[in-house]
């Protein structure tokens, strides 16, 4: 629970204080070209821009190339540890399926 809850507020730092969320231009031309970041900061809305060279915290921004099949796009770190939360409970929760499946199995 204080993963998600840690990487919900790395992305809600962020954004309350820049009053979007950053994304890095230069992660998009890593990523796959100029006009992808500047795609994602144009058609996202209010909640995303292009980052700025005064941004607070700009190291939580979507800074992250992340590629997933063939879509490709910018990711927070808070994201990242988003993502490994939930891993993290469904792990936790497949263990503890299991535990209690072997306990009814043998008291039966």
């Amino acid at each position: 629970m204080a993963l998600g809850g840690a990487g919900i507020l790395m992305n809600v730092d962020v954004v309350l204080l820049n009053r979007a969320m950053p994304v890095a231009v230069q992660g998009g031309i890593e990523l796959a070209s100029m006009d992808t970041a500047v795609e994602i900061a144009r058609s996202s809305g209010a909640f995303y821009r292009a980052a700025l060279g005064g941004d607070l915290l700009p190291w939580l921004g979507d800074v992250i190339p992340f590629a997933l099949g063939r879509s490709a796009f910018l990711i927070s770190p808070g994201d990242v540890v988003l993502m490994v939360a939930v891993v993290v409970a469904l792990v936790f929760c497949m263990a503890d399926e299991r535990s209690e499946g072997v306990a009814t199995i043998s008291a039966g």
